[in-house]
């Protein structure tokens, strides 16, 4: 009787080993196939990276509560309208009320009249109308920011967050890939 409680516990353990070994090797499988993903994305983001880029061309105050940017496509893909809501606009300026420095994060708007920052047209690099994939400003609802083509942006400020148009202002622009450009007048 005692063999026979040897052998079952021996089968036991046996069965415990496998099923422990199992588990071990699925959460490796499961990890090996996460690492590879985090790896394709990382390639994807990598790959955007180059290929989707923005140049800040010009920088111009308006008055205290308006900037004018010229904005370029210096990447090699197209950039979808409806995409252009991810885009990060934000400003680096001194304030008119009362002389500190401030960094200003200016949503996109559907209203170049309205706080934030609005497409008022769209040209070809050479200031000449967007004929292939034209794009309807300034709500940008169809069309597409093709290579080379520029970006005629305001940004509009509440009257409480004017600039000091005396002093520089700065202008870091972000596309939906995470590529950057700076810009300053």
């Amino acid at each position: 009787m005692a063999a026979l409680g040897t052998v079952v516990a021996a089968g036991l353990v046996a069965i415990l080993l496998l099923q422990t070994f199992s588990v071990y090797m699925n959460t490796s499988l499961q990890v090996s196939a996460l690492q590879m993903g985090t790896a394709n994305d990382q390639a994807s983001i990598a790959s955007a990276d180059i290929n989707t880029r923005a140049q800040v061309d010009s920088v111009g105050i308006v008055n205290q509560t308006h900037v004018a940017l010229s904005v370029e496509n210096t990447g090699t893909v197209p950039i979808q309208a409806t995409s252009l809501q991810q885009v990060d606009v934000i400003l680096i300026y001194t304030t008119a009320s009362n002389g500190t420095d401030r960094a200003l994060w200016m949503p996109y708007s559907t209203t170049p009249s309205s706080p934030g920052w609005a497409v008022v047209s769209a040209t070809t690099a050479d200031g000449g109308p967007k004929v292939l994939n034209p794009m309807n400003c300034p709500y940008p609802t169809y069309g597409v920011w093709d290579p080379s083509d520029v970006l005629h942006i305001v940004v509009t400020l509440s009257p409480a967050d004017a600039i000091n148009a005396t002093d520089t202002l700065a202008v870091l622009l972000a596309t939906p890939a995470g590529t950057t450009s700076l810009g300053e007048t």
